[in-house]
């Protein structure tokens, strides 16, 4: 255990998280968010491509995938040097990226085999009632069932919510990542469950926002005073601000809420001279 250098590595303080992950989104926005939008990007450009046919549907998703495992690998990386406080270096963080792209591409496949396996294995669970009794008992024995199953699903989730960061970071395997995770969120999983409450809120208020103000500006208004063009790029801009803001700041929460919970373990601020990047 390393020895305790300051005084902010004692707690993991929600507050703290929201902050800096909100100070980490603005004060790289566009680098961030362009970077996600390469996803959606590369989603549209090969259905597009493929003339929006069968095969091109599941290469796309393949594609989407793709960029999604090493989009994340970066964003991480850029958020390291954010809480650190210096400038982004986008070449390094594309050079972490691509060099943790293949251990991270493998953790998140062999992650959704084990949920699918899992998943699978509730199910099971949830129908061995009917098996054993009728009717209303039946029913109500897999209610009671199903949420206490689903409770233990959301509490694992929790406890493996930095496995990612954690394998991009440390370069971990899946079991590894999956532990290394675990003993971080030890003791603070109702913390982070509302950090993650809060960013749905966030995200959710972003959303209400980016519709009422569509509202002042009717499609109608912008295609009869702006012209088509204007309109068509106004509709894409909002529908990928929709979808790419979210997506950029999820992962920005989530790999500051792990810097945050290696400092609270470690006792070593992000941004101190002694802190590196494994």
């Amino acid at each position: 255990m390393t020895k305790m250098i300051t005084a902010r590595g004692l707690n993991f303080s929600i507050r703290s998280v929201m902050n800096r992950s909100f100070s980490v989104l603005f004060k790289s926005p566009f680098l961030l968010i362009g970077l996600s939008c390469l996803v959606l990007i590369s989603e549209r450009t090969i259905r597009y491509l493929m003339n929006f046919s069968l095969i091109g549907e599941p290469l796309a998703l393949l594609f989407v995938f793709i960029f999604a495992v090493l989009i994340q690998g970066v964003i991480i990386h850029c958020v390291y040097e954010a809480l650190r406080g210096n400038p982004a270096r986008l070449g390094k963080s594309i050079f972490v990226g691509i060099a943790r792209f293949g251990p991270l591409m493998l953790v998140l496949i062999l992650f959704m085999v084990l949920v699918v396996l899992l998943s699978f294995a509730a199910g099971v669970l949830l129908f061995i009632p009917f098996t054993l009794l009728v009717g209303f008992q039946a029913f109500i024995v897999a209610i009671v069932l199903g949420a206490i199953l689903g409770l233990i699903a959301i509490v694992q989730m929790l406890k493996w919510s930095v496995f990612v960061p954690a394998c991009v970071t440390e370069r971990l395997g899946l079991l590894d990542s999956l532990q290394r995770s675990s003993e971080l969120t030890k003791g603070f999983l109702l913390k982070i469950a509302v950090v993650k409450l809060l960013y749905l809120l966030s995200m959710s208020l972003f959303v209400f926002f980016i519709f009422r103000l569509m509202d002042y500006l009717p499609a109608n208004f912008i295609r009869t005073h702006l012209g088509p063009t204007a309109s068509l790029i106004c509709n894409t801009a909002s529908f990928l601000i929709l979808i790419v803001v979210p997506f950029a700041f999820f992962y920005v929460v989530n790999t500051v809420a792990y810097f945050s919970l290696r400092e609270a373990k470690d006792g070593i601020p992000t941004d101190n001279p002694e802190y590196e990047l494994d």
